[in-house]
């Protein structure tokens, strides 16, 4: 041991030293504070929200005693028994419907939190009118049979949602004054904000809840919590566990809970986030720090004042040799002085330049290759046209005598004054366009109604720009693989814009290519004679816009074949 502690260095010597005979005594004494003060803080916590549950539980069952009275009332008039059960098939409702909307509108003046009285009955001559009166079958049968449990005593029958509204929904059976089997089920619908209230105000630190005997949210101090199911919550907090509390992640957020039973079943929990528990204890804490900061820096400082300079350049240096890793050779270090640290800052930097320089002049090789390659491309495809083209002019100069012959030499010389392009690589898509359909006059002048093509290209697509010759090798790889015998080839070109993608189609309904010669041209295999446009224009696309975009053959035998290339939209 002691000889590793003389191999240290000093700055090792005097941290270790700092850790032994400081930090670490101080550190220890602030956690033991720190936990002692945190089991105090949650035991009162939980003291101060059992005392508020209480309060809540009490409110709650007052209020809810409220709505239970309204309930009595209605079961108890013989009136409105009497009206509901009356047989409507011959008679009128009106006197029916005048006394009991007087009357529960006084109620819900007297009551202004009920939103709605209704009753569901299985009376078929009681007029529906959507509002008070509804069928049987319009209640839900969850809430039918608590009803048909209870046989006269109200329950809290569940949530009812219509219209963006959450309503509270309380019930009876109105059977007290029997008569046949016709049954009355009454309800009060309460507005889910009066319950929502009765909670408090919403706040980040702690949320309020009621919940059903399900685990379903009646009620809440946060709306956002709402449709949130808690289905195990209500076996745990009954029993409450673990100094009468439990601890729930929700949305991966840890919560303090502690719940209480009210006499009709339901509960009403209560979560606090633990930092409102500890805020007056971090404030002690934080003090404790405080002070136990102030010394660090005290010895910090003494530790690093002599030290301090060789490391931060040590730290320059080091960052240098980082973004020198990382490829970035701009960076330059500054001035470190004249000893050891300078020299090794001078040295990289030099390294830096000569680096740069290799770096640029392999770069500018590399685009001189580059526009070589992109223009021997391109020679080989303009010889090959022209080839084919005079070929197709000296034929007709042998048949005939007539202008075709002039007309066709026109559209070559219109087809090369486009491509030339005055040496430009780069054209936009609509010389692109007028390059084709200069190339498919000299052709439909050679094969007349035996070719026929369409164009479809969007006015936006209009003015981007594009490598040029590439629909030209495309359509004539059509004609020269898809030429049937007999009947009539039809080509469709289609120039349109897919998110920041420039798509060019080339679409015909001739001979298809077999799959063993698709898979050649999708292998690039480079054949003259089958499929010279395609891989050229391939090659030229990959070359100028790297390995995203190129194109894609699709083929059926028979059936005609369908060429894509993607571009940059630009």
């Amino acid at each position: 041991m002691k000889r590793i502690f003389n191999r240290m260095g000093m700055k090792a010597k005097l941290m270790l030293a700092f850790a032994v005979l400081v930090f670490f005594p101080m550190l220890s004494i602030c956690l033991y504070n720190y936990y002692e003060t945190r089991d105090i803080l949650i035991e009162r916590e939980y003291e101060r929200l059992d005392a508020d549950m209480n309060q809540g539980i009490r409110t709650l069952e007052e209020k809810i005693k409220d709505y239970d009275t309204v309930l009595d009332i209605v079961y108890v008039d013989r009136n409105t028994h009497l009206y509901l059960c009356q047989d409507y098939s011959n008679q009128s409702f009106e006197k029916m419907f005048y006394y009991l909307d007087s009357y529960f509108q006084n109620i819900m003046l007297v009551q202004n939190d009920i939103g709605r009285i209704c009753n569901y009955s299985t009376n078929h001559t009681l007029p529906e009118d959507g509002w008070y009166f509804f069928t049987r079958d319009e209640l839900p049968d969850k809430m039918y049979l608590k009803v048909a449990e209870k046989n006269g005593v109200s329950d809290f029958l569940g949530l009812l949602k219509e219209e963006g509204e959450r309503y509270f929904v309380l019930g009876r059976l109105m059977n007290y004054y029997s008569k046949g089997n016709i049954r009355n089920i009454m309800t009060v619908q309460i507005k889910s904000e009066t319950f929502d209230s009765l909670l408090g105000e919403n706040s980040d630190e702690s949320k309020t809840l009621l919940l059903d005997k399900d685990g379903t949210i009646i009620a809440s101090s946060d709306k956002d919590y709402q449709d949130y199911a808690f289905s195990g919550i209500t076996g745990i907090l009954p029993g409450r566990i673990k100094n009468h509390h439990v601890e729930l992640s929700i949305d991966e957020e840890t919560w303090l809970c502690t719940g209480k039973s009210a006499e009709n079943g339901m509960m009403l929990v209560k979560m606090v986030r633990p930092a409102s528990i500890f805020s007056n204890m971090r404030k002690t804490l934080n003090r404790m720090l405080m002070m136990m900061v102030l010394v660090v820096i005290l010895v910090i400082v003494a530790v690093y004042y002599f030290v301090g300079t060789f490391t931060g350049k040590v730290q320059r240096i080091r960052y240098m040799a980082k973004q020198m890793g990382a490829g970035k050779f701009e960076y330059r270090l500054p001035d470190l002085g004249k000893d050891e640290f300078g020299e090794i800052a001078d040295i990289f930097n030099q390294l830096n330049e000569e680096i740069q320089k290799l770096i640029y002049e392999n770069y500018e090789k590399q685009l001189k290759i580059k526009d070589s390659y992109l223009n021997l491309m391109q020679e080989q495809i303009n010889p090959h046209f022209l080839y084919n083209a005079l070929s197709v002019i000296s034929s007709m100069a042998m048949r005939s005598r007539d202008r075709r012959t002039v007309e066709s030499i026109q559209y070559l010389a219109s087809f090369y004054r486009i491509s030339l392009n005055k040496g430009k690589q780069i054209l936009t898509v609509k010389d692109e366009l007028d390059l084709l359909k200069n190339y498919m006059k000299i052709q439909l002048i050679r094969f007349g109604d035996r070719v026929d093509i369409t164009y479809e290209c969007e006015d936006r697509a209009l003015a981007y720009h594009t490598i040029k010759l590439v629909l030209q090798p495309l359509v004539e790889n059509a004609i020269h693989h898809g030429m049937k015998e007999e009947g009539v080839l039809h080509i469709s070109v289609s120039i349109y814009r897919k998110e920041r993608t420039l798509v060019m189609e080339v679409l015909d309904d001739g001979l298809g290519v077999p799959e063993d010669k698709l898979q050649r041209f999708r292998s690039k295999i480079r054949d003259s004679r089958e499929g010279f446009g395609l891989i050229n224009v391939g090659i030229r696309i990959k070359l100028h816009y790297g390995e995203k975009y190129g194109i894609q053959i699709e083929s059926r035998e028979g059936r005609g074949t369908k060429v894509t290339v993607c571009l940059p939209a630009e």
